[in-house]
């Protein structure tokens, strides 16, 4: 079964008296076309297995949610390239951001140094264009940090200023670390060896 038969076969299970034109049958084929987009469809497509007893128009609805949310969202990612103004658009191109966005390390707000340090451990080992570094930032960021980076001028997006301004958003500049050496004490259940460590790794902050 080839992609367009696919989708056919997605939308008849769905709403079985509409049959696809000719251009929409191509149109629905440079949908699979593009991993957010054949990805979404194939999350309905499994949804809609699961509810076959739902109301027809309903599970319509939702799939038309599900298509537009993922318009959406190739869209967003369009915008934030032309934003970036990148230099190396043929790489770019053949990048699987989605895919890349997937293996990403969990942003949290209480390690914030440290997800820079195995977000960029993780680029460089997997040979990750730069210019899409910052596309991928933007996908893991929350609150706090999304709205540091938000704020910045066009003209200082870069991935060094970024991640300057959000470590500052966070506090965490050299007195920050200091304050944070100083206050490290063993845990009850911590081994002096795992002690060491912690208060190296501070240090070397």
């Amino acid at each position: 079964m080839n992609k367009t038969d696919l989708v056919n076969t997605i939308i008849n299970s769905v709403c079985p008296e509409h049959s696809l034109s000719e251009r929409e049958q191509l149109e629905a084929g440079s949908i699979l076309t593009d991993p957010v987009m054949e990805q979404s469809l194939v999350n309905g497509a499994i949804r809609t297995d699961k509810d076959k007893d739902k109301d027809p128009e309903l599970l319509r609805l939702e799939m038309q949610v599900c298509l537009q949310q993922a318009e959406t969202e190739k869209l967003r990612l369009q915008l934030e390239l032309n934003k970036l103004n990148i230099s190396s658009s043929d790489t770019i191109s053949h990048f699987d951001i989605v895919r890349a966005s997937k293996i990403m390390p969990t942003f949290s707000e209480d390690t914030v140094d440290e997800f820079f340090c195995a977000f960029e451990m993780l680029a460089e080992t997997l040979k990750w264009p730069r210019g899409a570094w910052l596309i991928l930032l933007q996908r893991s960021f929350t609150e706090k940090a999304l709205r540091t980076y938000t704020s910045l001028p066009a003209r200082d997006i870069s991935y060094e200023t970024v991640k300057e301004e959000v470590l500052k958003a966070y506090a965490l500049v050299p007195e920050a670390y200091r304050q944070r050496f100083r206050g490290i004490a063993r845990k009850y259940d911590e081994t002096h060896l795992e002690f060491a460590r912690n208060k190296r790794d501070a240090f070397t902050r």
